[in-house]
């Protein structure tokens, strides 16, 4: 991990109504590094990471990506420059094949089929999933589902890779592959910041975790750092990590 950062927040917030999900949140993601972002339901995570790829403008404060204010640029501008993600909920193209959706991704970084269909097949390959590139999405179960969003989203050749919660949903076996996809990803040269209530696998990949609660950041640090903040116990872990 460096000490270039290449993905902050200064002062964001966002409110909906008079609910606040992002209250003054700032941060900072260095190059090289997997962060994590936890907190209980509804804390703002999925929020905060709206407003870093362009889905949510900020009610106040600043997004920064390699030294520039991409507060105003859109999502699929943000998406050119090396910021890509995956959602939540998974949404494929359920008529569309493996391969024409993972194309749809790559079409928005370059507008040339051929290229992007290259883009798609190497990402696919580098997930294994190439072997199903012609089945329609419609047909995958939902690890693969996950996996073929991992590759829409590689298909963009990111700097930096937002997951948001990947890995939920997932059995064991498929949790442990899960991260070791995501460390070959990592040895890429791919940064990553991942939101996830499997805290298995926040403990285990994560180099400095954030903290979220009611819209706001109340630790950071080390796994263990953060394991063992009196604040984190009380506010997420139930007291037992």
């Amino acid at each position: 991990m460096s000490e270039r950062v290449l993905l902050s927040g200064r002062g964001l917030v966002k409110a909906f109504g008079g609910l606040v999900a992002v209250n003054n949140v700032s941060f900072d993601l260095y190059e090289g590094e997997i962060l994590g972002l936890i907190g209980p339901n509804g804390a703002g995570k999925t929020t905060l990471f709206n407003l870093l790829t362009g889905f949510l403008k900020p009610d106040a404060g600043k997004v920064f990506f390699r030294g520039k204010d991409i507060t105003r640029l859109p999502a699929h501008a943000r998406a050119r420059l090396g910021l890509a993600r995956t959602f939540q909920l998974v949404k494929p193209f359920l008529k569309l094949t493996v391969l024409e959706n993972v194309m749809t991704a790559a079409l928005a970084k370059t507008g040339d089929v051929e290229e992007a269909r290259e883009r798609a097949l190497k990402a696919l390959e580098f997930i294994g999933m190439y072997d199903v590139r012609d089945r329609l999405a419609s047909s995958l179960t939902l690890v693969d589902r996950k996996r073929m969003e991992l590759a829409r989203a590689l298909a963009l050749e990111p700097k930096v890779l937002l997951l948001d919660e990947l890995i939920a949903g997932l059995n064991p076996k498929e949790v442990d592959e899960m991260l070791d996809l995501l460390r070959e990803i990592h040895a890429k040269g791919i940064t990553l910041f991942i939101i996830e209530h499997v805290m298995r696998a926040v403990m285990g990949i994560c180099q400095r975790i954030l903290v979220m609660h009611y819209g706001r950041l109340i630790a950071q640090g080390t796994p263990e750092e953060v394991a063992n903040d009196p604040k984190v116990i009380e506010a997420y872990l139930g007291g037992v990590l």
